[in-house]
């Protein structure tokens, strides 16, 4: 499975430390740059999330595990 959808299924079920876990290692074995994981895994996810009618509190974890892994790239 593509890391892609990997992301988006973890996402999915609010597991922010898989999500985190997916992103870092791939940056960490090169496998993928900061640029593509915001335009091909982040902005897809958010566009393709399974339920459009999530909470405030869903839409909350999310916005948080896409912000950690900036803010950690930040810190590098």
């Amino acid at each position: 499975m593509e890391l892609k959808q990997q992301y988006l299924n973890a996402l999915n079920v609010l597991d922010k430390d898989t999500a985190l876990s997916l992103i870092t290692n791939a940056l960490d074995k090169k496998q993928i740059d900061l640029i593509s994981v915001y335009q091909g895994i982040l902005s897809h996810a958010l566009e393709v999330v399974d339920n459009k009618d999530h909470n405030v509190w869903e839409e909350h974890i999310k916005t948080q595990i896409a912000s950690s892994k900036s803010k950690m790239e930040e810190s590098s």
